[in-house]
């Protein structure tokens, strides 16, 4: 009692039983439906969950899908701090693009360190796009030194090269009787950008029934 009275926010006797623990653990934790991406601050896969099961049953969204190919390389040569200033960067882009084109009910989320959502109302999705790829075109050319920009490609520390980093897309579309849940939407995504980009990183959608799965 005289640790509450001084400002401790909770406490457990000893011996402590660990089941116990574990729930208090948990439940000191912020509730998924809250969480955002600590580096992007943008939300979590829990948020483009709810934005897309609202809209499951309507025909007047799309989903667009945008992966960071060759993040890791980038990682491996210029480390966690510049991979997070990164992904800042891209969370601002589509932000601003989404705040021109967008709708009111649109939304921008993080799915992994490398794949971003966006939800949209605007058929001109296509449009939406192209203006975040040249957008990132542009900001792009500080991340690398003028011979690795002229190249086009990094040297890794091991000496094998990687191309820069790339950002790659796919879209679908709303379609009611198609997909029965927000995972299929997304596994449709996943599978469509690799069919176009055979190169890219495994999909997310384990990761995301896994999450499915915990909470």
């Amino acid at each position: 009692m005289k640790a509450l009275e001084m400002g401790v926010d909770d406490y457990i006797a000893k011996p402590f039983d660990i089941v116990e623990l574990q729930f208090r653990v948990k439940n000191a934790l912020p509730q998924p439906a809250h969480s955002v991406d600590l580096v992007t601050g943008l939300p979590g896969w829990p948020a483009v969950h709810n934005n897309l099961q609202a809209r499951l049953g309507r025909t007047d969204w799309h989903l667009l899908l945008i992966n960071l190919a060759y993040m890791p390389a980038y990682h491996d040569v210029y480390g966690a701090v510049a991979g997070q200033r990164v992904r800042r960067t891209v969370a601002d882009l589509l932000n601003g693009v989404l705040d021109e084109w967008g709708e009111v009910d649109d939304l921008v989320g993080v799915l992994s360190a490398h794949e971003f959502a966006v939800i949209t109302r605007n058929a001109q999705h296509g449009r939406l796009l192209s203006q975040f790829q040249q957008q990132f075109t542009t900001a792009s050319r500080r991340w690398y030194s003028p011979a690795e920009a002229a190249a086009a490609q990094l040297q890794l520390p091991d000496g094998r090269y990687s191309p820069l980093l790339t950002p790659t897309t796919a879209v679908i579309s709303a379609s009611p009787t198609t997909f029965a849940t927000t995972l299929d939407v997304i596994d449709a995504a996943e599978s469509l950008r690799q069919r176009q980009y055979p190169a890219t990183v495994e999909k997310v959608t384990p990761t995301l029934q896994a999450i499915f799965a915990a909470s």
